[in-house]
């Protein structure tokens, strides 16, 4: 099986109303996702590119959240919170 990868930009609009197009973007995040990450790495399927994407979206729309409403300050990984 070959290398491959999915890299995305996710952004964070604020919308003024409904009717408007005008909308202003707020902050933005990056997810990247490939198939040489520890979980991914035994995996055959022929799903595993839709995994792969999925896994980058998710990253990035997290990504996203967290730098656009300053979300870091208070939440994060901890080794210690890893650990158990």
């Amino acid at each position: 099986m070959g290398y491959f990868y999915s890299t995305l930009l996710v952004g964070i609009f604020f919308l003024k109303n409904h009717l408007s197009y005008a909308n202003v973007i707020v902050g933005n995040g990056f997810g990247n996702c490939n198939n040489r990450e520890s979980k991914y790495v035994k995996a055959y399927s022929p799903d595993i590119l839709n995994t792969i994407d999925k896994m980058a979206q998710k990253r990035a729309l997290v990504s996203a959240v967290l730098f656009t409403t300053g979300g870091s300050r208070f939440f994060g990984q901890k080794v210690a919170d890893l650990n158990s």
